[in-house]
């Protein structure tokens, strides 16, 4: 299984039971409820009612972070997975996020010096250990790791995650114009590895496919939030739309906002609701969003052929 696969797995935690939370053998432990309200932007936990008796509830995070911390790391890309084109129009999108890259790394003055790496056994060994060590909460050397893998070796995967670090302050200061430096460089060196698999004719892309889509999202993120850079919603809306063409089912939840709201763009509801519709077939469902499979839209989602039915089935 490829690196970037086990990346999207998400994280398997049994959080550990207070003390103090521990209630008498006799009396049955209550459940625990978490409410969450939950926008295209943010994320919020509303408290419920209480009443005479209850506990005091525990007090709210003070942490201030702009995104929830362990998401950058369960974020991936499967290479199999299309926009809204098809294969082609993959091919041509993918194009686009290359040229779009290596314009972004020009601007910056990054030339090509050395060759670049995706990945090898070494490095994806010490990326797993950095990923372990975010995990258990040490993350100035997570951070670390993440710096010499993106300076000493170039490591494009290694270049997102410590750009997301600087970005966020994750065990180092933070400097959100820095992060956008490491996020242009993965961005860069993914391209040159895509454009050598393009011209090679590989529709569906390089070794680097995942690590290009990665970047492209999260230098979106930094267009749309101004995040280390002035805020341009039209290049984050572009940004978001070809990480949607790649394959990434968060691009086509966040392009589909900016076709709702108008958000760097003119508002086109049937657009937005392409990008759900097919977020939703990959797996990545929003509640709420039932409207998209109205008939205006495409009708209901295709659902699977009944076993004994269709093509070679025996009457």
């Amino acid at each position: 299984m490829s690196l970037l696969h086990r990346l999207r797995s998400k994280r398997k935690s049994s959080p550990e039971r207070s003390p103090a939370a521990s209630t008498s053998e006799s009396a049955p432990e209550a459940p625990s409820f978490t409410f969450l309200r939950t926008t295209t932007q943010s994320v919020e936990e509303i408290a419920p009612p209480s009443f005479p008796g209850d506990p005091a509830p525990p007090p709210p995070p003070t942490s201030k972070a702009k995104e929830p911390k362990e998401r950058w790391y369960r974020r991936g890309h499967r290479r199999e997975d299309l926009g809204l084109g098809g294969e082609d129009s993959a091919a041509e999108w993918e194009r686009r996020a290359t040229a779009l890259a290596g314009e972004a790394a020009a601007a910056e003055g990054m030339g090509r010096k050395r060759s670049v790496s995706v990945g090898s056994e070494g490095v994806d060994g010490d990326i797993q250990s950095a990923i372990r060590l975010h995990e258990e909460g040490d993350l100035e050397r997570s951070t670390r790791l993440f710096g010499r893998l993106a300076d000493q070796e170039d490591n494009a995967l290694s270049q997102v995650l410590y750009g997301l670090a600087l970005r966020h302050g994750w065990g180092i200061p933070q400097n959100e114009s820095l992060a956008v430096t490491y996020l242009t460089r993965a961005a860069g060196n993914s391209a040159q590895i895509e454009s050598q698999a393009l011209a090679a004719g590989l529709k569906r892309g390089g070794a680097a496919k995942g690590e290009l889509t990665l970047a492209m999202f999260e230098l979106a993120n930094c267009f749309r939030h101004g995040w280390g850079v002035k805020k341009d919603p039209p290049k984050a809306k572009t940004y978001y739309e070809v990480a949607a063409n790649m394959g990434d089912t968060d691009g086509m939840n966040e392009v589909a906002w900016c076709y709702l709201e108008g958000f760097g763009c003119k508002k086109d509801k049937y657009r937005a609701a392409q990008y759900l519709r097919l977020a939703e077939q990959k797996g990545h469902k929003t509640l709420g969003n039932t409207w998209i499979w109205k008939d205006k839209y495409g009708g209901p989602m295709p659902q699977p052929p009944v076993k004994g039915e269709g093509r070679g089935a025996v009457a």
